[in-house]
């Protein structure tokens, strides 16, 4: 895969974005008009109100979506400060950033006890890493590297203004490779504004906080709050797969591997479910798109074209019919790599059909993301809710001679490299389709990582 520099600003979260989606506006004179338990429900801005109010949520809606950085955020700011003529407290650069940052890390903060709450079942251990904020709490430095049960953290995070401190966490097998052990309880003060509870609020409960603060909604956001009080509910909404409801249906799809225990039945099952999956698509159902796939006659001869329809044909059959922008094969050096533009690199030559047909399983695997916005963001979703740490060098993580520009987030995936974020790719439907090549290979992932292979079943399903 090209390598493409990573920002997290580039990375929205989708659980974050819908945990702001829900927010009211609400009109205060000041900080102190609104409980934290009821901003979990409110967007407000101290002091702003109506139109002026508006506009900074289109902004802070804009940056949690799509990522914009402070400095853009700030101009923003600038022109709205001058369109309304807001007379604010404290300086410009102190109070642009306040806005942009407390409402991101807040948001960001709620969506990961979102996922948290989804995962725990599976990933029931929490550990708090200090974020390194400019004005360092002593608490929360002394919580640094403390392992919790999820349902028993001291606070949710962030926890007060500035503060950049997450949760990442941990099973059971993590918790054993890693030589960890439950912490003593070390008790976080709670901050006024941040009175958060752990976990996910339900959309009745945050309208239920909002009808507190009616008074101070437009007549419009008013009466949809009262309805949503008496519904229980905001009105039903059609929502894409999560990762997890991947992971579900992959699990359903291959129910019959239940209960089976040794690596020759197991490998045997994997085989059957690896035909099944063929057997769902004709070859002539995916005959015209792959004959839609040129090759480059100057880096690819005749003879490798006909394996490489009949590689692609297989994968095609597999995915069901999942091959997204993919139009061209060519070969211009000897790594091997994926393109949005429809591209593969197919790099040196294998004198293995096997180690051939797992390397154009992996590039493909990319052109299926490059194909489904939602997978991408999914598989982001996915490997950041696994994650056990920042972004650490590959180098580190694998032992091997990666140059330092190369990193991953850690945790004890299939391979380090899984851990890899892109704008615009994972190597997550990569590195889980490789392991398609054959049912021996399917094994291998379901075995090392389960929740991984059933993500990646669930998302060609």
């Amino acid at each position: 895969m090209a390598r493409t520099k990573f920002r997290w600003s580039q990375l929205p979260l989708r659980e974050a974005i819908a945990y702001f989606s829900e927010k009211r506006n609400v009109d205060t004179d000041s900080w102190r008009d609104i409980s934290g338990a009821e901003q979990d429900a409110a967007f407000v801005v101290a002091g702003a109100k109506g139109a002026l109010l508006e506009d900074f949520r289109r902004e802070v809606d804009k940056a949690i979506a799509a990522g914009t950085p402070l400095r853009e955020f700030q101009q923003q700011f600038d022109q709205i400060v001058a369109r309304r003529g807001w007379d604010y407290t404290g300086g410009r650069d102190w109070r642009s950033q306040l806005i942009w940052e407390t409402n991101l890390r807040a948001s960001y903060g709620q969506g990961r006890e979102i996922q948290i709450e989804r995962v725990k079942s599976r990933r029931p251990y929490a550990m708090w890493r200090h974020g390194g904020s400019a004005q360092p709490r002593p608490e929360h430095i002394a919580n640094d590297g403390r392992v919790y049960l999820v349902e028993r953290r001291p606070t949710a995070l962030p926890h007060g203004y500035g503060c950049r401190c997450q949760w990442f966490t941990l099973s059971q097998r993590d918790m054993d490779r890693r030589g960890l052990s439950l912490s003593d309880e070390l008790p976080v003060p709670v901050e006024q504004g941040w009175e958060q509870r752990l976990g996910p609020r339900s959309s009745a409960d945050r309208a239920r906080l909002l009808a507190q603060v009616t008074g101070r909604m437009s007549p419009g956001i008013a009466r949809q709050v009262a309805n949503e009080v008496v519904s229980g509910e905001p009105a039903a909404e059609v929502e894409p797969p999560t990762y997890t409801d991947y992971i579900n249906r992959g699990r359903e799809f291959a129910s019959e591997l239940d209960g089976v225990r040794g690596y020759e039945k197991q490998n045997q099952a994997m085989q059957a479910l690896r035909q099944r999956l063929i057997d769902r698509t004709p070859a002539a159902a995916v005959a015209d798109r792959v004959s839609q796939i040129t090759f480059e006659p100057q880096g690819i001869t005749r003879k490798e074209a006909s394996e490489f329809r009949e590689d692609i044909t297989e994968f095609a059959r597999i995915t069901g019919g999942k091959l997204g922008p993919l139009k061209k094969i060519g070969r211009s050096d000897d790594r091997a790599f994926a393109k949005r533009t429809g591209f593969i690199n197919a790099g040196i030559r294998y004198n293995s059909a096997t180690s051939r047909r797992r390397v154009l399983f992996h590039e493909m695997g990319h052109h299926v993301e490059f194909g489904d916005k939602n997978l991408l963001q999914e598989n982001k979703n996915w490997v950041v809710s696994k994650a056990t740490g920042p972004l650490t060098p590959l180098s580190e993580l694998t032992g091997l001679d990666y140059p330092p520009s190369e990193r991953a987030l850690p945790d004890d995936f299939v391979d380090p490299y899984v851990g890899k974020l892109y704008t615009f790719a994972t190597e997550v439907e990569s590195v889980g389709l490789e392991h398609f090549v054959n049912g021996f290979s399917m094994a291998e992932l379901y075995r090392d990582d389960p929740d991984h292979f059933f993500l990646v079943l669930g998302t060609i399903l």
